[in-house]
């Protein structure tokens, strides 16, 4: 009997040690690595107003995007550029400054690709043509 005493009086231990530790669970749904996501555009509206600075965009370019929620901490009036192209970058997208307090969030032109076939008004095959994309400061 005294034996049996032990063993439950150490299990009741056990289990109140247990249950003052934290838990760490998966929240069905939800990954537990997964930064909250938020939408691009709040997150520049929201810059535009802690920094009193600018930035042009073209609204159906960011329309949908989201980002993780960037660390506000690591943002300053001087790392604006070099901070959100970090969030940026996986989007396809790259913010320019393009002076004073103005900045442009556009498409990193590097990350497209343009296929197809070039014909003339008739609809004929044009061999041997070469297509230059015009470059432009405006957000694209």
């Amino acid at each position: 009997m005294k034996k049996i005493q032990t063993i439950s009086s150490g299990l009741i231990m056990v289990a109140l040690l247990l249950c003052n530790l934290p838990v760490i669970s998966a929240q069905p749904g939800r990954e537990a690595t997964s930064p909250e996501q938020v939408p691009l555009i709040t997150v520049i509206n929201d810059m535009e107003h802690r920094f009193d600075v600018r930035f042009n965009y073209n609204a159906t370019l960011l329309k949908g995007k989201k980002i993780a929620a960037p660390d506000k901490s690591g943002f300053s009036k001087d790392n604006i550029e070099q901070e959100l192209n970090r969030y940026l970058a996986p989007l396809g997208l790259v913010c320019q400054k393009i002076g004073g307090k103005l900045y442009v969030v556009k498409a990193d032109i590097a990350d497209i690709s343009v296929r197809g076939t070039v014909t003339d008004s008739a609809g004929t095959v044009i061999p041997g043509v070469v297509v230059r994309v015009k470059v432009r400061s405006a957000a694209l």
